[in-house]
């Protein structure tokens, strides 16, 4: 998928009303790069759009029962400190960003469309489903040599692992 194809797409998701959050009014495009940033960071880590809708929605609980959240003065004593208030607010916006990374994910799938770190990603998936495939990579290479180690992400440091995993050492 080209980046031009990949900002189509988001535009067009974020016209939905569900994303309407997404599109501020007189700059509907604001987020457009940064969602297609945070989709590729996302990958770039192992995360798909559940585990990140799951992850803002058990914060959103840990700051709601969290005591330190409740104010303890003034006005608002026994509420969430507005501090509180924000990090629920970001926490939603993250939900929002999970359906629109799925709904992302959904359309290239639909116009059979990958980016690069889907590449890692299917590769991943593919040694879960075929467990023979990935067998026959690991009995295939004797050595791994990782170049640059330290530059790794966590999808491609999962790639390395399932390949490694079949020596003792």
């Amino acid at each position: 998928i080209t980046e031009i194809e990949a900002e189509t797409i988001v535009r067009t998701l974020l016209k939905e009303k569900r994303f309407s959050k997404l599109r501020p009014s007189g700059e509907p495009d604001f987020y457009v790069g940064k969602i297609l940033d945070a989709v590729k960071d996302s990958k770039k880590e192992g995360w798909a759009p559940e585990v990140v809708r799951e992850f803002a929605s058990k914060e959103t609980e840990r700051i709601k029962n969290d005591e330190s959240s409740i104010s303890s003065r003034g006005k608002t004593k026994g509420m969430l400190k507005g501090t509180a208030l924000e990090r629920i607010e970001k926490c939603g916006r993250t939900v929002i960003f999970a359906d629109v990374y799925e709904a992302y994910e959904a359309k290239k799938k639909e116009e059979k469309k990958m980016d690069f770190d889907d590449l890692i990603i299917e590769l991943l998936n593919a040694f879960r489903e075929d467990r023979t495939l990935l067998q026959l990579l690991q009995e295939k290479f004797l050595y791994i040599l990782v170049d640059e180690h330290q530059d790794t992400n966590d999808s491609q440091n999962m790639l390395i692992r399932a390949i490694a995993d079949f020596f003792d050492s």
